[in-house]
């Protein structure tokens, strides 16, 4: 359960710092007084209900009032401008403590230096060149998969130059639609385990990830690939993939679909699908992965499943209650019985790894409502959505705010059969 008390403690705080009073912040949300009593000094949390406005009004989100105000780090995932700032000055003590010609000081220098094609010293000497250094370092951590607020990069550059090429590698919520950024932003990625598969018996394969989307999988394959050919007919998605791929020299982007992905015969040898093979149709999709595999090119499909969690029964039930009219394109058909479909019985095989992540609400949520069958932002359905959604979270999280998710990822594999 999360922690009443700290989260009390934190409403507290925030509603002070905003001049409020006990009645102040009752009177805005329609209640009493007591209870906001009752939240501050930890008897019980705000519903569901109310905690969306709740931190509305606080000028604040769901995420910081259920963690207290923690800040959630992911390791490899997230970083921010002031950590890196920070770092910068940190080094600049050293040389203050140290000596600038102290071997301690001088073997990082040149262990920066050489690592980075740069000379550090000249880049911190004026402000200019912290903020181009700063630059390169956010680009380093973005391309490599780590997670930077869009509002800290505009407040740390002047440069609108600056600005812009940093943009290239961030998600820009303004030129995609929600679902493929939501996609892009929460869905979790899969193991390195599996991706290994993949180059077990070529080095430097050409590639078709077909519904490539954002380029989730696509982003883990591009620097071990000979060509990678993204197939992606969602514009959204494919332009989410492109902002952030278009630079490798060896990424290709196509608007095409599985059954028709424009590739010339015998040209790929190795197809890989990431959790969408369901909504493809299996048999023109099978001659056409046919036609345009090398002889004794592989196949690779992947999915992740979130089972095995305590809340899944009740996260179903909320499934059906607002499910789009669509029916779920996987819904009584597993994974293995769609490989049998596709390889044939024994013609595959199957490699499976257990994970398991902690996210905030704001994670959970995303993944969540990323799902093409969960009500848009906008409908009706979806203010409803979110509210007992959040109330699903409020009830399974942890003492950090924080949601436990076991996650099956599946890789099945192998030559297609004529």
């Amino acid at each position: 359960m999360v922690n009443t008390a700290l989260i009390g403690e934190y409403i507290q705080f925030l509603r002070k710092q905003k001049h409020l009073s006990q009645k102040d912040l009752a009177e805005a949300l329609g209640i009493s007084f007591q209870a906001v009593s009752k939240w501050e000094t930890g008897e019980n949390l705000p519903d569901a209900n109310i905690l969306l406005e709740l931190a509305d009004i606080l000028d604040t989100t769901t995420d910081k009032i259920l963690t207290a105000g923690a800040l959630i780090v992911r390791k490899n995932k997230k970083i921010s401008v002031s950590d890196i700032q920070e770092g910068f000055i940190a080094f600049s003590d050293m040389r203050t403590f140290f000596g600038a010609e102290s071997p301690f000081y001088r073997g990082a220098v040149e262990g920066i230096n050489q690592k980075l094609k740069i000379d550090i010293e000249e880049y911190l000497k004026s402000e200019k060149g912290r903020e181009a250094l700063l630059a390169e370092a956010l680009v380093h951590y973005l391309v490599n998969g780590y997670h930077i607020d869009t509002e800290e990069i505009e407040r740390a550059f002047s440069s609108p130059e600056i600005r812009a090429k940093i943009k290239k590698y961030q998600s820009n919520s303004s030129l995609f639609g929600h679902k493929a950024k939501q996609y892009a932003s929460y869905r979790p990625s899969f193991p390195s385990e599996l991706i290994d598969l993949i180059f077990a018996e070529n080095q430097k394969p050409v590639i078709a990830d077909i519904a490539s989307g954002t380029g989730r999988l696509a982003a883990l394959c591009i620097d071990r690939a000979k060509t990678l050919y993204a197939i992606e007919p969602n514009e959204n998605m494919r332009k989410l993939a492109e902002e952030q791929l278009s630079s490798h020299q060896n990424y290709i982007s196509l608007a095409a679909f599985a059954e028709n992905t424009t590739l010339s015969d015998n040209s790929i040898a190795i197809i890989t699908v990431a959790g969408a093979y369901h909504y493809f149709d299996s048999t023109d999709t099978k001659k056409e992965f046919y036609r345009i595999l090398k002889p004794n090119g592989k196949v690779f499909l992947f999915w992740n499943r979130y089972t095995g969690n305590a809340y899944d029964k009740e996260k179903e039930i909320l499934d059906e209650k607002y499910r789009k009219k669509k029916k779920r394109p996987y819904s009584g058909i597993t994974p293995k019985e769609r490989a049998e479909h596709l390889f044939g019985k024994n013609n595959f095989k199957e490699i499976t790894v257990q994970t398991k992540i902690h996210q905030t609400f704001d994670e959970f949520f995303g993944g969540w409502s990323s799902a093409s069958y969960t009500p848009d932002t906008g409908s009706d359905d979806y203010p409803n959505f979110k509210k007992e959604a959040l109330a699903l979270f409020t009830k399974y999280a942890n003492e950090q705010g924080l949601m436990e998710m076991n996650i099956t990822s599946y890789c099945f594999f192998g030559t297609l059969l004529p």
